[in-house]
């Protein structure tokens, strides 16, 4: 919305009451707020936000961060690090390269190790030597054939990288500095090459076809219905990662 304060200007405002055309129209009821302000005084994205931070403290009644920070020593700990994320290594099979292949653990493609386990490692004596004692680390790329891979497939951990007795020592070691250790996981992601690949609890489309999502590092990859996958299935999953000693808000 742009105005010249003589009551002249435009309004743009685009939105959809459904996604595709075969879908039912979404009627509920919708406020709608203009709140002007100078652009010359505030850009556009912190007005944004600071508006968003008074409408979720205001109207929902959400604490803020120093209130949730008081209540829990996860949170305290993280407002309190710096954010350290570790990109470990990927395998660039290209797009479409996995696509039906099971035994892709074997696969001869490629591998990028930008940091093994004992880099990591190093690299963090190196920060706590420096000075930085609070960390939060976040590992991405430790799973099988590293970023993206082949979710929900995790095991064995990347050999390339160090396997699971090097990443376990990472972790050991950055929680004996103080660390809050915990790694990226797409928990909700299925890739086509995945040996634990199960098309039964995959998202569909409105036509009820399996619902792609976009070709990354595992190739097809497709969603999870989060009710299909349910808290058992989910917990004996992030269960024997957990299991690895992480702890903390997970990426």
């Amino acid at each position: 919305v742009v105005s010249d304060g003589q009551r002249n200007g435009q309004c743009g405002l685009p939105f959809s009451l459904r996604r595709f055309w075969p879908d039912p129209v979404c009627r509920d009821d919708r406020e709608i707020r203009i709140i002007p302000f100078d652009p010359t005084q505030q850009d556009l994205v912190n007005f944004a936000g600071h508006r968003l931070r008074r409408h979720i403290v205001e109207d929902f009644g959400k604490p803020t961060l120093k209130e949730r920070a008081e209540e829990s020593l996860q949170i305290r700990q993280l407002l309190e690090s710096h954010l350290i994320r570790i990109f470990h290594g990927m395998q660039p099979i290209g797009m479409a390269a996995a696509m039906d292949q099971k035994d892709v653990i074997n696969i001869h493609e490629p591998f990028v190790a930008a940091t093994t386990f004992a880099q990591a490692r190093d690299g963090l004596r190196r920060l706590h030597e420096a000075g930085v004692d609070r960390m939060h680390v976040e590992s991405i790329g430790w799973n099988p054939r590293g970023h993206d891979g082949m979710w929900p497939t995790r095991f064995p951990i990347e050999p390339r990288l160090g396997g699971e007795a090097g990443f376990r020592e990472l972790i050991r070691y950055g929680q004996s500095l103080g660390c809050t250790m915990n790694v990226h996981d797409n928990y909700l992601s299925q890739y086509n090459s995945s040996p634990d690949f199960d098309p039964s609890i995959v998202m569909h489309d409105q036509w009820g076809n399996r619902d792609l999502r976009g070709f990354w590092g595992g190739g097809e990859t497709y969603i999870t219905c989060p009710w299909a996958l349910g808290p058992k299935r989910l917990d004996e999953q992030l269960g024997q990662v957990k299991a690895l000693g992480l702890d903390g808000p997970a990426y």
